[in-house]
């Protein structure tokens, strides 16, 4: 099997600018998905964007999991858990629309489930945005330059 680099070192450039996430966006629902990576059907690894579907962790030993589905793959009412901490490392990230729309990483989407969650992306944009909104406390954007 042929591994391509550039795609992989893409892949690497990308996970690094994501924020890996947390217990605390997860259970509170503060977000309604997350990024993962994992090989398509062609053994590519590919970003996905997977739709929270219960906020309730399933602890092992070793990982711990949550359920999710992925928006434009199989079936809509497919579940799966989802390993989403490894020991004490995050394998799922925020989904920082920013980020993921930059036209250097579409390439990296598994492009069907990419397409079909763009109304999810936007409702979490919109929470992302209110989180930041909190830093420009006092600051009535109407400066003057």
């Amino acid at each position: 099997i042929m591994v391509d680099v550039n795609r992989q070192k893409l892949i690497a450039e990308f996970k690094d600018l994501l924020a890996p996430c947390s217990r605390d966006l997860i259970s509170r629902g503060k977000i309604e998905c997350v990024v993962w990576f994992d090989q398509d059907d062609d053994s590519n690894e590919c970003a996905w964007i997977a739709r929270i579907v219960s906020t309730v962790f399933d602890e092992s030993k070793d990982v711990t999991s949550m359920l999710c589905s992925f928006p434009g793959f199989g079936d809509a009412s497919n579940v799966y858990w989802l390993p989403c901490i490894w020991r004490s490392q995050w394998l799922v990230y925020q989904p920082n629309t920013e980020i993921l729309n930059d036209a250097k990483y579409a390439t990296v989407w598994h492009k069907e489930n990419f397409d079909a969650s763009q109304s999810l992306l936007a409702q979490t944009k919109e929470y992302l945005s209110d989180l930041s909104d909190d830093d420009d406390a006092g600051d009535d954007g109407d400066d003057a330059y």
